[in-house]
């Protein structure tokens, strides 16, 4: 009999959540649609190119703030981080965009949207610059920072 109480509780709960997801509106407009790299082994003072594809789906044009992460796998604290590029970008009316950034894991990075060149992008350089390990993610959130899309890759900076 308790196993028959137990796949009935099981049973509303699934049940629940199906008309939960069924009644609320899909307000997704902004997202990150892919993050890749180029390589899974990098080294310093060879640039590494990430392709960020950014969707937007709104009726309007659209500001955001793209940030990549790199961080040590092995410190989330602030401490391990390596670095992060910043950038603002305008998504535009139900179409999608490219952002290309090379990073040499040193001091270097450049970006391009839709092979356009940015000069406003920001480089900060952390405290980490171990070999080892490394979390890359791309952030997107809006400009006055709400969160709406994180996507990560992990790459191995050698020797």
């Amino acid at each position: 009999m308790a196993r028959i109480w137990s796949q009935a509780r099981e049973t509303a709960v699934g049940v629940a959540a199906l008309v939960r997801h069924a009644v609320v509106a899909d307000d997704v407009e902004s997202s990150i649609a892919a993050f890749e790299g180029d390589a899974v082994e990098v080294s310093r003072g060879a640039p590494t190119g990430y392709r960020v594809t950014l969707a937007h789906r709104g009726p309007r044009p659209r500001w955001a703030v793209l940030t990549i992460d790199f961080h040590s796998v092995r410190d989330p604290s602030p401490a391990g981080r390596h670095a992060s590029v910043r950038t603002p970008v305008l998504l535009p009316v139900r179409e999608s965009s490219t952002v290309e950034i090379h990073y040499d894991w040193r001091e270097t990075a450049a970006l391009a949207i839709d092979g356009v060149p940015l000069d406003d992008a920001a480089l900060e350089r952390g405290g980490c610059d171990e070999p080892g390990a490394y979390f890359v993610s791309a952030a997107l959130s809006s400009r006055d920072g709400a969160a709406i899309e994180r996507q990560t890759i992990r790459q191995r900076l050698s020797k």
